[in-house]
């Protein structure tokens, strides 16, 4: 049987209930949780239950290890965002197309047998970028069909000059999460989306927003993103494409 899972980001804390589990790895123990929900889904908080884990210490291959445990196919990825471009505005939510890797010291593979290699050429499912586009579309949020995500290091945001820089490269917002994530669910042969929220402005703006702010508008959002998910894990599952 399908099943589908999501690596919940800050924006998702709390937003789903279910039995909290543990599974040990060959990378590492990972705590999970199944969803009560129907459909049913596998959940993992990125950061852990208490949101203590920055982005630079994620055990990437522990999460999709765990995912792969369990027989996930379709993964559902929730990221924050600073934006790059003013086409974004606080509150909008994108889902990107691409991803420029600026990480330095995670390491970059689930495999460690041999040195294999993953067409990159398309990271995200066109299936689950489309079934996420309209399923959040309903909500009356802004959604943007495409983006090309900058991943840095962290935990540190970016300076003025790098905010420039990643424009020059064709970055149209900034996260420290998503890499190596994607490219581990692709290694792993599953079917990957990420629903990125623009919740600041570059360091190269006036007015950045305060983390109060932030978190008030997080959990604004996140009944509609936790309703959009499940619809689109509910049409992926039962074949209603």
């Amino acid at each position: 049987m399908k099943k589908a899972g999501v690596i919940a980001g800050t924006a998702l804390r709390g937003a789903f209930q279910g039995s909290i589990l543990e599974i040990d790895t060959l990378h590492g123990r990972v705590k999970y949780m199944y969803t009560t929900t129907e459909p049913r889904l596998v959940v993992i908080p990125r950061h852990g239950f208490r949101e203590h884990i920055p982005s630079n210490m994620v055990n990437y291959k522990a999460i999709i290890s765990a995912l792969q445990h369990h027989g996930v196919e379709y993964v559902f990825s929730t990221i924050l965002g600073t934006r790059l471009t003013h086409e974004y505005e606080i509150g909008d939510i994108v889902i990107p197309n691409d991803v420029i890797d600026l990480t330095k010291s995670r390491q970059t593979t689930l495999f460690i047998d041999k040195a294999r290699t993953i067409d990159t050429s398309q990271l995200f499912s066109e299936k689950m970028r489309k079934i996420i586009i309209e399923e959040l579309g309903k909500t009356g949020l802004r959604v943007h069909g495409e983006g090309v995500v900058v991943v840095t290091e962290g935990p540190r945001p970016e300076t003025p000059a790098e905010a420039r820089m990643y424009r020059m490269l064709g970055g149209t917002l900034v996260s420290t999460s998503l890499a190596p994530e994607v490219f581990m669910a692709r290694e792993a042969g599953m079917e990957y989306v990420a629903i990125a929220i623009i919740v600041n402005k570059a360091a190269d703006e006036e007015g950045k927003i305060p983390w109060d702010k932030v978190s008030s508008l997080i959990e604004e959002l996140k009944p509609m993103l936790r309703e959009a998910i499940l619809r689109s894990a509910q049409r992926l599952l039962s074949g209603n494409e």
